[in-house]
């Protein structure tokens, strides 16, 4: 159950080591300490600067987010990838996955934007399934949308890179 954590005075901790659930009427201040994740101390979450969240995996930055809405991932390591984002699509359950179908969207990359009265879509990338799948068969397609102008936020495909290598192009382009 909840374990209560109380200090005299201003009610703060210099340290506390926690298991079970930690349920609290109002705010968890770190004031800029670590949240430690693993048992080896190597997995958290800190804020080292400040308007700035530093999430670390073996001790070292791998994704930081800013006030500014920007996202950095980092691969910190002697190979030749650098940081990357997966998309991962299956229609069953995480316990029992099943085969995607053709035109299935893998993962999207969408921007969306104020008009002055609402949020609209605006461009997307989306990464889909371009065929039948099968085992170690797996066609896909990259398409890219826009919103053309006076259109009301409706996306139109303007560009495709198909399984067969295939560029096309929408028309007028």
């Amino acid at each position: 159950g909840p374990i209560p954590i109380t200090t005299p005075g201003d009610n703060s901790v210099t340290s506390a080591k926690l298991s079970g659930n930690l349920v609290t009427p109002g705010t968890l201040d770190m004031n800029g300490q670590e949240l430690i994740l693993d048992a080896d101390a190597d997995t958290s979450i800190t804020a080292d600067t400040d308007d700035q969240i530093d999430f670390k995996c073996a001790g070292l930055d791998t994704i930081q987010m800013n006030k500014f809405g920007q996202i950095k991932h980092t691969r910190d390591s002697a190979t030749t990838f650098g940081g990357s984002v997966s998309f991962i699509h299956q229609r069953g359950t995480i316990a029992s996955p099943s085969i995607v179908n053709s035109g299935d969207t893998i993962g999207m990359i969408q921007s969306t934007a104020y008009d002055g009265t609402a949020y609209l879509d605006g461009a997307r990338i989306l990464f889909q399934v371009d065929g039948t799948p099968g085992d170690d068969d797996m066609p896909t397609r990259i398409v890219f949308q826009t919103t053309a102008d006076g259109t009301a936020g409706t996306l139109a495909e303007v560009m495709r890179l198909g399984n067969d290598k295939n560029v096309t192009m929408a028309s007028g382009l």
